[in-house]
């Protein structure tokens, strides 16, 4: 998302890389959860 290339890109490609973004973001919340969850 860093290169202006990527902003050239149609908004569907924006959306799908937006998407996939939320999703790791989900599953690396998720495994922080569970990591605090087996520390705790």
């Amino acid at each position: 998302m860093q290169d202006p290339a990527f902003y050239r890109q149609g908004d569907a490609a924006r959306q799908q890389a937006n998407a996939a973004l939320a999703q790791l973001q989900a599953e690396l919340d998720a495994a922080y959860a569970r990591w605090e969850a087996l520390d705790g």
